[in-house]
């Protein structure tokens, strides 16, 4: 059975949601002003209606306390209030004749909802008026404490003195013990929550259906034989060109590209083509750390760009000739013999900037372009070249695994993968880094928005189409956070955001879910260890099929 779309807009769920943390903040706010006047009132305190007004209330509060109003100023100190509210709780709790650790705990979480209430309870009493003994001393009849004369003898009765307040000092020192102790608690819960690491174990992973042509390509890709500052893949994108339903034009992003490639003609002659950014280890090293410090140094020539297309040996030469007209370099002859002994043969352009190596597989379809733009990471270039075909190309590579390999490895039946990209946090580095010199340094809440963006982006993603039975597109989104903790909070986050639209709440096999559907559009969030998925299907298609897709992703 499909489930219903709520029938309320986004926006009105939204107000709805609003609405009712209004009413339970209303509800709080008058408790705690309802019992404060009534301490007030107990206590023979004036200006008991302060209690209704923010900031006056606090001034009631030392009034209740008989301390001074000085503390005010303190309890808008973060942290410091921590330690003001327990001194003047802890004096209000005397005052009501209460032991002085029950204002402590107006600290504690959920405890502190039970303290107005008990301190407003009982009757009431003038902490600075004296008091009749329990008993008479002269016939033992029990007094009342406001009685001056026995009414059994008519001897008049002594009076005690109220009881001394505890000095300000100790109670201080007690305010700060439970403060302390306090923030310790809170520590521990806000850790436990949110910062506490969650034990995650991935499952054994299969290599997803590719399609064919395509998944031919993934396995020409050179494994780097270097032992120091080894470049591996880190972003991929997969395309299928030349049936239906397949890419009609080129994802890669053109500073992939050597200057001279033709993308449509790539459209026209090659029926797949998977690319992938090869980077040296200390560069992800280096960028990696300054994009935690939020320093921007990730740049467009600090990789190799590797492209291998499933096309005839004579497009190899035609992009090498155009390429070469281009760069207007040095074009010399290239033959590479791989372990399994596959020959490769094709041509070397190079001039003072660029080197691009354009290599075809003789026993196969297969053209090979390797790009680098930058001087410096030419000698990586060339040993790339000399290494392709020399194991089983991306698969050989853990961290292209975790990602392109979470996908589904068997899809529901009719659902066929047509394109699959793969983004690391260098990319998302790349891309913020171009959004804040647009925006820039003068807009600082822009700034300041687009840092928080940073804490909530995964440090992995692979972005997937598939297409159905009816030729429609179902699209995928996999976040990788690494931490499941991290995974976590952001879930968190989601929650409380478009949780709070027009979503409802799914179960993805054990897992906890998000279902919205919207023009003509299904979409599914859900979370499982490090990892978010987002799935989103035509809404005509089966609610069953959907979660099977999602049921299917080996995370």
């Amino acid at each position: 059975m499909q489930p219903t779309a709520p029938d309320a807009s986004p926006l009105q769920a939204l107000l709805g949601s609003l609405a009712i943390f209004f009413i339970f903040g209303l509800i709080f706010y008058l408790y705690f002003s309802i019992t404060l006047m009534i301490i007030a009132r107990k206590s023979h305190t004036p200006n008991a209606a302060f209690a209704w007004f923010p900031v006056l209330n606090l001034i009631l509060m030392c009034q209740i306390a008989r301390r001074s109003g000085a503390l005010v100023l303190l309890m808008l100190i973060p942290l410091v209030n921590i330690f003001a509210f327990a001194i003047v709780w802890m004096s209000i709790a005397e005052v009501r004749g209460k032991p002085s650790w029950i204002g402590a705990l107006i600290l504690l979480p959920v405890v502190n909802l039970f303290v107005p209430a008990y301190l407003a309870s009982g009757e009431a009493r003038d902490p600075n008026a004296p008091t009749a003994p329990p008993r008479c001393p002269h016939c033992q009849a029990t007094l009342e404490p406001s009685e001056t004369f026995c009414g059994e003898c008519g001897n008049p009765v002594p009076m005690t003195a109220a009881p001394a307040r505890a000095a300000s000092g100790n109670t201080a020192l007690v305010g700060l013990a439970v403060g302390a102790v306090a923030l310790l608690i809170i520590g521990v819960v806000a850790w436990f929550f949110l910062f506490r690491e969650i034990p995650y174990t991935p499952p054994n992973r299969q290599q997803p259906q590719l399609p064919q042509r395509a998944e031919g390509t993934m396995s020409e890709f050179p494994v780097d034989t270097a032992t120091t500052a080894q470049a591996k893949p880190t972003a991929v994108v997969t395309q299928n060109f030349g049936q239906q339903g397949g890419s009609t034009t080129v994802k890669t992003p053109k500073e992939w590209l050597p200057p001279g490639v033709d993308k449509t003609a790539i459209t026209r002659k090659a029926g797949a083509m998977t690319s992938a950014t090869y980077r040296p280890q200390t560069q992800v090293a280096t960028t990696s750390a300054n994009a935690k410090s939020g320093t921007a140094t990730a740049s467009t020539s600090d990789s190799v760009y590797v492209h291998v297309l499933d096309a005839p040996a004579d497009f190899g030469n035609e992009i090498a000739d155009t390429v070469s007209g281009t760069m207007r370099g040095d074009r010399t002859g290239v033959k590479v013999n791989s372990p399994d002994g596959d020959i490769y043969s094709g041509s070397r352009i190079r001039n003072a900037q660029t080197v691009v190596y354009v290599l075809s597989k003789q026993a196969g379809n297969i053209v090979i372009i390797i790009y680098s733009p930058n001087p410096a990471l030419q000698e990586t270039a060339d040993r790339l070249a000399r290494n392709v075909g020399n194991g089983e190309g991306l698969n050989d590579y853990p961290e292209v695994k975790s990602s392109l390999w979470t996908l589904p490895a068997r899809p529901p039946a009719d659902l066929a993968l047509q394109e699959v990209n793969t983004f690391t946090s260098e990319d998302f580095d790349r891309a913020m880094n171009e959004v804040e010199s647009g925006v820039g340094k003068s807009d600082a809440e822009a700034q300041k928005a687009l840092a928080q963006l940073r804490i909530i982006l995964p440090e992995r993603m692979t972005v997937a189409r598939y297409l159905d039975g009816a030729r429609k597109e179902w699209n995928v989104i996999n976040c990788d956070f690494v931490s499941a903790r991290r995974a976590s909070n952001t879930w968190m986050f989601l929650r409380w955001t478009i949780g709070l639209t027009a979503m409802r709440s799914v179960s993805v096999g054990n897992e906890e879910g998000l279902l919205a559907e919207d023009s003509g559009e299904r979409i599914l969030f859900y979370k499982k260890g490090p990892y978010i998925v987002i799935i989103s299907s035509p809404s005509a298609a089966s609610y069953d099929k959907l979660l099977a897709l999602a049921g299917g992703f080996q995370i």
